[in-house]
């Protein structure tokens, strides 16, 4: 039993060091949203270009299978839903719901917004540019 007890104790220490490394880690709304507005005009151009839309969850995808090869577009994408989920995570902390409901909105509210010429994956998997989209399917 001698042994076992430090061994507990030094876990338990490690447990909670892990804890608050990770919750410093953690950015800030602001952090995170200076983040994404560094990286809005090459999200735009993007997404005139057609090769990145929005999901039906409120993340960025790359349409076409040839787009994914470019390292520099996944790179985009990747930087940028990082920081939606990070982003969606604290918003739904801070509103009592969960991080999926918040991205859900997120894709409704960009939609809504956006110029009929984009790209939007409904849940169905299909790639589709919003004035394709009938009204009915706008909630998927």
């Amino acid at each position: 039993m001698k042994f076992k007890m430090p061994l507990f104790c030094a876990s338990a220490l490690l447990a909670l060091l892990l804890h608050f490394s990770q919750a410093a880690a953690q950015d800030t709304k602001e952090q995170i949203r200076e983040r994404m507005k560094g990286r809005y005009a090459e999200l735009v151009k993007a997404k005139e270009e057609g090769k990145i839309g929005e999901t039906a969850p409120g993340f960025l995808g790359i349409i076409a299978d040839k787009d994914a090869k470019n390292e520099m577009l996944k790179k985009l994408t990747d930087a940028e839903n990082a920081d939606r989920k990070q982003l969606y995570g604290i918003i739904a902390g801070d509103t009592k719901t969960t991080a999926e409901v918040v991205g859900k909105q997120n894709a409704l509210r960009l939609f809504e917004r956006a110029e009929g010429s984009e790209y939007f994956k409904g849940e169905d998997g299909k790639w589709r540019q919003k004035k394709e989209i009938k009204p009915e399917e706008k909630k998927q």
